[in-house]
């Protein structure tokens, strides 16, 4: 008889064992889901300008001379990113072209870029040798930010800027 009433008295904790455990271990579940979206879209973003690095570092002033039509326009640059960029929309992805010397290209957003004719990196700064920078940043909203205990409920919820870079130098 004693231990039918011990049983009765413990109806529903099951239920109370849940609500303090299993709602923080799936909060921690789609944390976890989240950081590993942001980081592959940290990583595409990184690799995309590694990509296009490389794609513009054997393009030099080689393509310009003896009749060779290899050379490259910032629109060319643009789409290449575009291409690699899978997990980033061009709408939100910010580039900054920097030859050697000369002035900084931007295309805030990306695909302001996509119908650039201009040759790039333009001659003197297309030596083999010289080396140019590619700059992007990319804004970030996990969607995580909107189940924060304290936050606001709105369609703006906190954002990160990722950021990468790569410096190639120019082949030939």
């Amino acid at each position: 008889m004693k231990l039918s009433m011990l049983r009765k008295n413990r109806r529903g904790s099951s239920m109370i064992e849940f609500v303090l455990a299993g709602i923080p271990a799936l909060f921690i579940l789609i944390s976890t889901v989240q950081m590993g979206l942001g980081m592959w879209e940290y990583h595409t973003l990184d690799s995309a300008l590694q990509q296009a690095g490389r794609y513009i570092a054997v393009r030099g002033r080689g393509c310009t001379q003896n009749g060779n039509t290899c050379s490259v326009s910032i629109g060319t640059i643009a789409q290449q990113i575009a291409t690699f960029a899978i997990a980033l929309p061009p709408g939100g992805l910010n580039v900054t072209l920097t030859p050697p010397g000369g002035a900084a290209t931007v295309c805030n957003p990306l695909n302001t870029c996509n119908a650039n004719a201009t040759i790039w990196p333009a001659s003197p700064y297309n030596a083999p040798g010289m080396i140019f920078t590619i700059t992007g940043t990319f804004t970030w909203s996990p969607i995580i930010g909107m189940v924060w205990p304290g936050t606001v409920q709105s369609t703006a919820f906190h954002s990160y800027t990722l950021g990468a870079s790569t410096a190639q130098e120019i082949m030939f």
